[in-house]
């Protein structure tokens, strides 16, 4: 349903009741819309966790090859001290 200029005039002022413009997604439409955004909700959520386990992943790798690679470098370079 399309709304007129005084439908619109009025839901900007807020003056709409529940249903009175006529534009209010029915109890189905509502219920779609929510478990729709449920499980959207969820994606992100798991998205979320896997995103921060792969840069805890990330960061013990490079902990792991930084301190495992200077006595590598040392005597590479010739020079055996640490640090």
């Amino acid at each position: 349903m399309m709304l007129g200029g005084g439908d619109t005039a009025r839901m900007a002022r807020g003056q709409c009741a529940a249903g009175a413009c006529g534009n209010e997604p029915t109890a189905v439409e509502q219920l779609r819309h929510n478990a729709s955004w449920l499980r959207a909700a969820q994606w992100a959520r798991w998205l979320a966790w896997g995103s921060l386990l792969w840069m805890c992943a990330e960061g013990a790798i490079g902990l792991w090859q930084e301190i495992f690679s200077r006595p590598v470098d040392g005597v590479i370079s010739g020079d055996l001290r640490c640090g």
